[in-house]
């Protein structure tokens, strides 16, 4: 699946558990010369990173359209 902004995220990180990776909202995508998204920007509630996007997990979003907003499925 494909990453864009305000996707929300998982951090991963090789040494730790998935149970302790930082979770955040993607807030900016950088691209390669080939127009792949290679780094992303993440906010999380303690600070802002620039990660590979090979180390992102995207949660599963659904909208609810009747409520106009999105929860974790």
């Amino acid at each position: 699946p494909e990453i864009i902004v305000g996707d929300p995220v998982l951090l991963a990180e090789d040494n730790q558990a998935p149970l302790h990776w930082k979770a955040g909202t993607v807030t900016e995508l950088n691209e390669g010369n080939d127009n792949t998204v290679r780094v992303c920007e993440v906010e999380t509630p303690t600070m802002t990173v620039m990660i590979p996007a090979v180390n992102l997990r995207k949660l599963p979003v659904e909208l609810l359209a009747d409520f106009g907003h999105a929860m974790l499925i």
